[in-house]
């Protein structure tokens, strides 16, 4: 894998770039409403590609922040006008109310994630995730490169969502810390034994 590294991200835009085309292409062949909604469905799905392009091995957050932003904004538009298109060949286009409303959700979603790393990673570059999988554990890494803790924030789970991620590794007898790291940033671990997913999954 590490290999083809280097290629994904260029592989990445030049498909992007050809769902981009694909979508003009859409757009000009007839003057039908639904054509355009085939063809902004087309231009989301070049979206996402040209987030992971972005975003994929990003150290610069610039970049990082452009891939998640055409990301969240893109997968999160993609249903609603699947939906659209459902409509204009089916029983006929839905009421602006109904678009309307359907909008707002990935509206409001892409801005709750993107205010929520600003919120509690500061003045973070970029965020790496790391899910380790063996025969006894598993483990999962989450580090940043912000500025630690914030305010409330703290290794004890002051914040709701660190306390709701411990109780869930509690039920299932892992091991969970987060804190500042000594050289800045944050970092949440969390280490699930295989013996208690595994009785989970098969508990009657």
């Amino acid at each position: 894998m590490s290999v083809l590294s280097p290629i994904v991200a260029p592989f990445l835009a030049v498909f992007a770039i050809a769902y981009a085309a694909l979508a003009v292409h859409v757009s000009r062949s007839g003057p039908q409403n639904a054509n355009s909604m085939v063809s902004f469905f087309l231009f989301l799905i070049g979206g996402m590609l040209a987030g992971s392009a972005f975003s994929y091995g990003a150290t610069d957050a610039n970049f990082y922040g452009i891939g998640r932003t055409l990301s969240f904004f893109s997968s999160g538009f993609i249903p609603v006008v699947f939906y659209l298109i459902y409509r204009e060949y089916t029983v006929g286009r839905p009421n602006t109310v109904i678009i309307l409303m359907l909008c707002i959700i990935p509206l409001v979603t892409t801005g709750m994630a993107l205010t929520n790393s600003l919120k509690h990673g500061g003045d973070a570059t970029v965020a790496f995730i790391s899910v380790h999988y063996g025969p006894e554990e598993v483990s999962i890494t989450i580090t940043d490169t912000g500025r630690g803790a914030v305010s409330s924030l703290s290794s004890t789970g002051g914040g709701n969502g660190l306390l709701g991620m411990r109780e869930r590794v509690d039920a299932y007898q892992g091991d969970f810390t987060a804190g500042p790291k000594p050289g800045g940033g944050y970092e949440v671990r969390a280490r699930l034994p295989m013996r208690t997913l595994t009785a989970e999954r098969y508990r009657v």
